[in-house]
């Protein structure tokens, strides 16, 4: 057997050649590209192998920006107050008692995924991908675009510490930052202000829980019995118990809410803001803080025992509404779902 074999192509009237070590018998998928310079890219997945890192998967990548072949740079805009992510890991497909290398993810305005194929030499192949077909605002969907018109051609990858780069036949270079782990608050947090941002993408958050609403212990008991008792979520005593154990005064939100797409704001600036009506108040913080119309706070979230349930209490104030809601949900390891949010009072 030869040592080597030539694949050949025809690109625009040239023929394109490339030599490619012989590869031992087995079932592969051979992926051709034609790089930005007119050469020809050949790369070999073994189907019947996976290959993969520990460095690579089952970790959040955050898109930063693209440096570009002519020398520009995209940097992307998420529809979402989560930044644009990608993820690697596998992936059972439980009717067929099969695993695929699977990597999803979200670059601006929709959920995508697809299969992928990785092999010793850093070689990558994103097959696919599928996607949600949502629309959004403007640059978020050409964050999208931008994104699915190149990931077909992205050949390469490497790891520098928390930094991973993605090389694509266009000369085109992503660059992603491993997200770091956040905490269960924060998550909450934020999974929490990614339903309202859609509607409002730049939001005011103040420093300070709110704690519990002015009301005695007993009337909270009795409001969280009504809006999710009954069976209802199966909400849990324990996990009430901790929400007025946890938020009997205002407490200081530390590091929290350091979320991509949020105003952190002192309250008694917002005071301030305020003292000379709503209407000025609402131009003001419009003004100040890049168009935000929407003010959030936050009770402490709290939990049962087994850490994998939570209630939080949040008010929500914009021009014509102020409100309080409390939100049930439960842990699903990446972020917390089946979040029943339940408005307690408005005016």
């Amino acid at each position: 057997m030869d040592d080597t074999f030539t694949v050949s192509a025809e690109y625009e009237g040239q023929t394109l050649t490339s030599e490619m070590a012989a590869l031992p018998p087995g079932d592969y998928t051979l992926d051709i590209l034609t790089t930005h310079d007119n050469q020809l890219l050949v790369r070999a997945f073994n189907n019947r192998e996976f290959y993969s890192t520990t460095d690579l998967i089952d970790q959040n990548w955050l898109w930063q920006h693209t440096d570009l072949a002519d020398g520009s740079r995209f940097v992307p805009v998420s529809a979402d107050i989560e930044p644009s992510y990608l993820r690697f890991g596998t992936q059972t497909i439980s009717n067929m008692r099969e695993s695929e290398q699977h990597y999803g993810g979200n670059m601006g305005c929709n959920g995508m995924g697809g299969t992928y194929f990785a092999n010793a030499e850093q070689q990558l192949l994103l097959a696919g991908p599928d996607s949600e077909a949502m629309g959004c605002q403007e640059e978020a969907m050409a964050s999208d675009d931008f994104w699915f018109e190149r990931v077909t051609s992205i050949y390469r990858y490497t790891i520098d510490r928390d930094t991973l780069r993605l090389f694509a036949a266009s000369g085109d270079t992503f660059v992603f930052e491993r997200e770091v782990e956040i905490s269960a608050e924060n998550r909450i947090y934020r999974d929490i202000l990614s339903e309202w941002s859609n509607d409002t993408p730049i939001l005011v958050v103040t420093k300070s829980a709110a704690g519990r609403p002015s009301t005695t212990p007993d009337d909270i008991r009795a409001t969280l019995n009504e809006l999710f008792g009954n069976g209802h979520n199966d909400m849990q005593a324990e996990t009430v118990d901790d929400l007025l154990a946890r938020n009997d005064a205002p407490t200081a939100l530390a590091d929290v809410l350091t979320l991509d797409a949020t105003i952190v704001v002192d309250p008694s600036e917002l005071d301030d803001l305020f003292a000379n009506g709503t209407e000025a108040g609402w131009e003001t913080i419009a003004d100040q803080y890049n168009s935000a119309q929407t003010i959030f706070t936050f009770s402490l979230p709290c939990f049962n025992v087994a850490g994998d349930q939570a209630i939080v209490y949040y008010g929500i104030r914009y021009p014509g509404f102020n409100g309080g809601y409390y939100a049930l949900t439960s842990n699903s390891g990446d972020h917390w779902i089946g979040g029943s949010a339940s408005n307690a009072w408005s005016e």
